[in-house]
């Protein structure tokens, strides 16, 4: 369950201040997907494999007429500002928490 201060700080980093809800609800939900990838077991640079799967990902929900959104965690805070100027450059939409 996340902190007020958390749930504070995910809605100014979402720009939600305009009195948007707030839904909780459990963490275990079946319309969402987790994925662990380890960078040994890529075939290529890990930042284009990620830059690939987003781009395939978003594609294939863009067809659905589906929205497409994910959460990126990483150890230190200077790789999370490394993919967030890469995945930029890559024209994709991110920011870093």
């Amino acid at each position: 369950t996340a902190t007020a201060k958390v749930i504070s700080d995910i809605q100014d980093v979402l720009h939600m201040n305009n009195g948007e809800e707030c839904h909780k609800s459990t963490f275990n939900r079946p319309n969402i997907h987790y994925e662990v990838r380890y960078k040994d077991s890529m075939t290529k640079d890990p930042i284009e494999d990620l830059i690939h799967f987003i781009k395939k990902e978003h594609k294939t929900a863009h067809t659905a007429n589906a929205l497409c959104s994910g959460i990126i965690y990483v150890h230190k805070r200077n790789d999370t500002n490394f993919l967030t100027s890469k995945l930029t450059a890559a024209g994709i939409q991110a920011g870093p928490y």
